[in-house]
């Protein structure tokens, strides 16, 4: 839950609408409100490559017509994993 909570706090304040996540190590996103133009699939490569962060884009995990403005974040790592990763995210989007 300590996980849970530090990523949707601070996702959040990244400007990512976070969907509610109770019962799991996975916490979609949405990151439109962003302001980047493009899919899932490119906003994952621009994270990995631009702010050394890997998330999954939501429509990997349907056959035909998944969301493509979701992507999801895992958070069964460790503290300093996560809070390494945020920081990263904070300033890449500040």
């Amino acid at each position: 839950a300590e996980k849970r909570d530090l990523m949707h706090r601070e996702l959040s304040a990244i400007g990512f609408d976070v969907l509610p996540c109770d019962s799991t190590y996975f916490m979609n996103a949405d990151f439109r409100p962003l302001g980047f133009d493009g899919d899932d699939v490119q906003f994952c490569r621009h994270l990995t490559v631009e702010a050394g962060v890997t998330v999954v884009p939501l429509s990997a995990l349907y056959a035909e017509n998944g969301d493509q403005h979701l992507v999801r974040f895992c958070f069964c790592k460790r503290f300093p994993v996560l809070e390494s990763a945020l920081e990263r995210l904070a300033v890449h989007f500040a």
